[in-house]
């Protein structure tokens, strides 16, 4: 027999798995991307902005939170117990918040204070012109709202889809990863920070925002290391409130 008549090799059924879950995870990005992309250009900025919002909830709402405890569970997405059926005793709930505040609170006292205290010496070295010495510009109820909006309306669907969703799937493909602290960032994080950056570009049209690849790395090994979104959503918004109260205590 002519080695062009021979049969194909059949591709072992777990590969076949892993690449079929690959694709799906893939699929599932680009599709919430695109319409990411086109939410964000709609002629009116509230409207685009929730819009955008929604995207990410009903993404997340199709993909995983209309089904089974054990799917939602195996996604990181129970919110502690309060998207599932069959929601745990309200301590169990609270515990689990409770824990993955204070894996943010750790993670905020390891990366934020550092970069908050070496902020101004880098930005004074770039010769950022505007610069001056920091102002607290609003009041204590404004940061309050501003928290409440990161937390929920930025936060919240951002880790749900991309930590939730896309880093659950790319990471049954692709789990393996570098041991950092305890924890692994896995090439399923990476890929997952890679469309995140990409969507934050496409949403706002301006390449800096590539950037967000990096802390976007430390969301993904809070949800590998805690098995939830829950300690990288309350980071995230630590994230967002520092980077605010900076350019705006020195810039703005």
């Amino acid at each position: 027999m002519s080695p062009s008549s021979a049969a194909p090799a059949e591709v072992p059924p777990r590969a076949q798995a892993q690449g079929e879950r690959a694709a799906s995870a893939w699929r599932w990005a680009a599709g919430v991307t695109l319409a990411m992309g086109l939410a964000a250009r709609l002629p009116w900025p509230t409207a685009a902005g929730t819009a955008v919002t929604c995207v990410f909830f009903a993404a997340v709402w199709l993909a995983v939170w209309r089904r089974s405890d054990e799917v939602v569970r195996s996604h990181g997405l129970s919110l502690g117990g309060l998207m599932m059926y069959e929601r745990p005793p309200l301590r169990e709930m609270l515990g689990a918040w409770g824990r993955s505040l204070l894996w943010a609170l750790a993670m905020s006292a390891a990366v934020l204070v550092p970069f908050a205290l070496l902020w101004r010496p880098v930005v004074t070295e770039l010769h950022w012109t505007g610069l001056h010495a920091f102002e607290w510009r609003r009041s204590w109820g404004a940061w309050g709202q501003a928290a409440a909006s990161q937390l929920c309306v930025v936060a919240l669907p951002e880790e749900a889809l991309y930590r939730g969703v896309l880093q659950t799937r790319f990471e049954r493909s692709f789990p393996r990863g570098m041991p950092v602290l305890g924890g692994v960032i896995t090439l399923g994080n990476v890929l997952t920070s890679v469309v995140f950056a990409v969507g934050h570009v496409v949403t706002r049209t301006d390449p800096v925002h590539l950037l967000v690849f990096f802390p976007s790395l430390l969301f993904g090994w809070l949800r590998t290391r805690t098995k939830s979104i829950e300690s990288g959503m309350f980071f995230h918004a630590f994230c967002n409130l520092l980077s605010e109260c900076l350019f705006e205590g020195f810039l703005g």
